[in-house]
């Protein structure tokens, strides 16, 4: 019942955000790139370990160590994006 709440809520929550003009495609066209490149370490990483259990940590925490310089990388043009869209919408009004 929780996660249906959850469901309709984020649905309101972006359909609020199309009309402010805030999802744009650029912004969809973002967040599949970060998909695709979570999944291209992500998913070769795990395939690694499930073929070979023995193999030396090193490469996970290689693997967490770029995804987390991907995720703080996505958060700083995050940012920066919000920031040029905050200023936009002053000079609007």
């Amino acid at each position: 019942m929780f996660e249906l709440i959850k469901l309709t809520w984020n649905v309101i929550v972006l359909r609020d955000s199309m009309r402010k003009g805030e999802m744009t495609a650029g912004v969809w066209g973002a967040a599949l790139l970060f998909l695709l490149v979570v999944s291209s370490i992500g998913v070769p990483t795990v395939l690694y370990y499930d073929r070979h259990p023995d193999a030396s940590a090193r490469v996970m925490i290689e693997a967490a160590v770029l995804l987390g310089l991907v995720l703080i990388g996505y958060f700083y043009l995050a940012i920066r994006w919000r920031i040029r869209l905050n200023r936009e919408g002053l000079k609007q009004e």
